[in-house]
């Protein structure tokens, strides 16, 4: 075998060599990314968890409000002081809606009845925060809600009871 056939046997495996790098590193983010949401951690590790200006997004978006703390393990745990059932009833259609979200929001970015979600945690904010604006009334014993905002016109919808939260995801899901 003559040098300049080893040379172009070395650059055909050192091809293969990285494309095969290239798919596992994109595979292993496509994995990561599939994860699906089960508890409040996840949010907050999607950084789908709101530390900004809460109107600040262009378009129809929903904004989970609940307030958790760490227990001893390290974990998010409900506090909602008026009802932690409530927030235990509700919290897997939200979960739900999240994966919802990112199983879909791909295909959907531009259709007008997909809303994507973030969540907000009020025992992770200064109570001087944002949701303490003219746009976003809440008072502790009503948490977990969640709301519409539409950006630049602020809150459009409020939804406090579990029943409301559950049907208003639930329809978005079943369209």
């Amino acid at each position: 075998m003559t040098k300049e056939n080893k040379n172009k046997v070395l650059i055909f495996w050192s091809l293969i060599l990285v494309i095969t790098f290239i798919f596992v590193v994109l595979f292993i983010i496509r994995v990561i990314d599939t994860r699906l949401f089960e508890s409040y951690d996840d949010i907050e590790k999607a950084k789908l968890n709101l530390v900004v200006d809460i109107t600040s997004e262009e378009g129809e978006y929903f904004v989970y409000v609940y307030s958790a703390k760490k227990d001893d393990n390290g974990k998010l745990i409900d506090t909602a002081s008026s009802d932690v059932n409530k927030a235990v009833d509700v919290l897997p259609t939200v979960l739900n809606y999240f994966n919802y979200v990112r199983r879909n929001e791909r295909g959907k970015k531009n259709d007008s009845d997909f809303q994507k979600i973030y969540g907000y945690n009020v025992k992770n904010n200064a109570k001087d925060s944002n949701l303490d604006s003219d746009h976003l009334d809440v008072k502790l014993s009503q948490l977990p809600m969640l709301v519409k905002i539409k950006g630049g016109n602020g809150v459009v919808d409020k939804y406090i009871t579990a029943n409301d939260i559950e049907k208003t995801l639930n329809e978005i899901m079943t369209k």
